[in-house]
């Protein structure tokens, strides 16, 4: 029988296989730890075989050949479900963070785009009552000045009929004049 040695089988997974079922718990916790493996005092030795097998298996360092050494008892199989279950729900919470978060930043894309929004709106509108303010003012000044042209036009008017006035009224004193002096 091979002796189990942690820094050979660390070195050589493959080479040092048939050793593995001679180690001891206290060396496959030190193995396992050493492959950063999350593992408890209170799990069978077997257990931390099948983890530490397995996690050479998934790096490619060891082959179908180290599936002997693995035996699926029901409580194995129990808690590789656990740790898959673990995992996917790991992955479902991060899932969950990740949807959280997409959604509050969508919340504030749409109150900022709402906010863009009134800010529009509000612009809008104030350039709407200045343009109305202008119209109304610009009727006012046309207003003023109709009525002021009228104002004088019709100053001009009466001005003009003064002096008509006063011309027909000279005429007529010349007139007369010039009839009083014919006349003597």
């Amino acid at each position: 029988m091979a002796q189990f040695n942690v820094q050979k089988f660390a070195a050589d997974p493959s080479a040092e296989l048939a050793s593995i079922p001679n180690a001891k718990k206290q060396e496959l916790l030190e193995l396992a730890s050493h492959l950063s493996i999350a593992t408890r005092s209170s799990m069978r030795k077997k257990e931390i075989r099948i983890l530490i097998l397995g996690h050479y298996m998934h790096m490619g360092k060891l082959a179908n050949e180290a599936r002997q050494y693995i035996t699926r008892e029901p409580a194995v199989l129990a808690h590789e479900q656990q740790l898959e279950y673990e995992r996917i729900s790991l992955e479902h919470e991060k899932l969950a963070a990740q949807k959280l978060e997409s959604e509050r930043q969508f919340a504030v894309l749409e109150k900022q785009a709402e906010e863009k929004q009134l800010e529009s709106d509000r612009q809008f509108a104030l350039l709407e009552k200045q343009a109305e303010e202008k119209r109304l003012e610009y009727e006012r000044l046309a207003e003023a000045q109709r009525l002021e042209s009228e104002r004088q036009m019709s100053k001009f008017k009466l001005e003009f009929e003064i002096e008509k006035a006063k011309l027909q009224l000279a005429l007529e004193r010349d007139k007369e004049k010039m009839d009083y002096e014919s006349s003597l």
